[in-house]
């Protein structure tokens, strides 16, 4: 027999039984709607041919029986409709779930087929087609927000292109004469959207342990106000003459960093560590270094007037010629720390290690130097400088 007799023979099988279990049900309910019936006519009859007296003295016996035998099948029938109503909700969730199953498998295609768009426009070079290349790197950033599975890939793609193509881009012009170094288009697109990623789904990244790795890459000019970098790896990145006021770096790394010229306006770097950074100067009013560790850091001539750098350890740290006034340093080491030239004006350095050594100091009388340079300092008089060097005399305790 042919396969489409097989096919027709079974379809019309699969319609017997659905037709024989839809008159099964129907008789079924036949049946008992009939057997209700006979049940409630042997009552009747009964009450009325048996027990006449009864029946005579109380004729609205009828009607309660009639009422019943109508409540007790029309119970029979909700129940019958129920069951039901309740198959064909069923039916309906299981079409409703692979429904969605389909829309999500549809979707997730789609994703797949944008990211791979994205992917081929971002690899292409060439200054015809930056904007090409910046209309890939929006569309990476929406795959990242309407798909979290796909956001780690996307991260580490912008950040492998930040830090390839500006390095790439910073070998090409270093040697010429006269060329403004600002970071490309296309690249600062790419560390703003690694920055909206991050502040919108910081959660979700940490959790699962990804940070942005921007290391050795060449944003110089870079502008990132308000920006939030928190966890960055910034290692030996060079970000001179950026702007980052108010940006939000906290628990970045910032080994070997260049921040030289760069404006830190009421920036955030609690808890940020890397061994010498550079900050020459820098603009850091109002600055927030609490809890850092920036060890051998070169902070020269960099502004630092209300800057927070309480429990910061700052051993060997240059601040020579740099502007510390209104700065809390209290309870930070600065362990050999070079303070020439320095700005102390209302500092306040309660229980701050002080122990330094200033090399630019005249080798006959240090701790008259030392002395003199201290004599603005504000501190606690329960809460004095620690680990003062031999000989300098500190000012009194200033209150405030």
């Amino acid at each position: 027999m042919p396969d489409t007799w097989k096919q027709r023979l079974a379809a019309w099988k699969q319609r017997f039984r659905a037709f024989g279990k839809a008159t099964f049900s129907v008789a079924v309910a036949l049946v008992g709607i009939a057997g209700v019936g006979a049940g409630a006519f042997a009552i009747y009859f009964y009450w009325n041919w048996l027990n006449p007296v009864i029946m005579g003295n109380n004729p609205e016996h009828l009607r309660n029986l009639i009422l019943m035998t109508a409540g007790l099948i029309t119970f029979i029938i909700s129940i019958w409709r129920a069951q039901i109503a309740d198959k064909q909700a069923k039916a309906s969730n299981i079409q409703a779930e692979a429904t969605i199953e389909q829309i999500k498998i549809a979707a997730q295609s789609q994703i797949t087929d944008r990211f791979t768009r994205a992917i081929e426009q971002l690899g292409k070079s060439g200054d015809d087609i930056l904007f090409l290349r910046i209309g890939a790197i929006q569309a990476l950033e929406r795959i990242g927000n309407d798909s979290l599975g796909d956001l780690p890939a996307v991260i580490r793609l912008l950040a492998g292109f930040s830090r390839q193509t500006s390095i790439a881009w910073y070998e090409s012009i270093r040697n010429q004469e006269g060329q403004v170094v600002v970071t490309p288009l296309d690249v600062a697109e790419a560390v703003r959207a690694l920055a909206r990623l991050n502040d919108k789904h910081l959660e979700f990244l940490r959790e699962q342990e990804i940070f942005i790795d921007l290391s050795r890459a060449c944003l110089q000019r870079l502008d990132l106000p308000n920006s939030n970098l928190s966890g960055f790896d910034f290692g030996s990145c060079n970000l001179s003459n950026a702007n980052l006021n108010n940006a939000n770096l906290s628990d970045a790394k910032l080994w070997n960093a260049n921040f030289s010229n760069a404006s830190f306006w009421g920036a955030n770097l609690s808890r940020a560590n890397g061994l010498i950074p550079n900050f020459s100067n820098a603009i850091l009013w109002y600055a927030n270094f609490s809890n850092t560790s920036l060890m051998g850091a070169n902070f020269n001539n960099a502004k630092l007037p209300h800057a927070n750098l309480s429990k910061a350890i700052l051993d060997d740290v240059n601040f020579s010629s740099a502007t510390l006034g209104d700065a809390n340093l209290s309870n930070a080491s600065l362990r050999n720390a070079n303070l020439s030239n320095a700005y102390l004006q209302a500092t306040d350095l309660s229980g701050a290690n002080i122990e330094y050594i200033n090399s630019d100091m005249e080798p006959m009388n240090p701790q008259e130097e030392m002395s003199k340079l201290l004599s603005e300092i504000k501190y606690d008089k329960d809460n004095p400088p620690v680990n003062c060097p031999e000989g300098v005399e500190l000012p009194p305790p200033r209150d405030g």
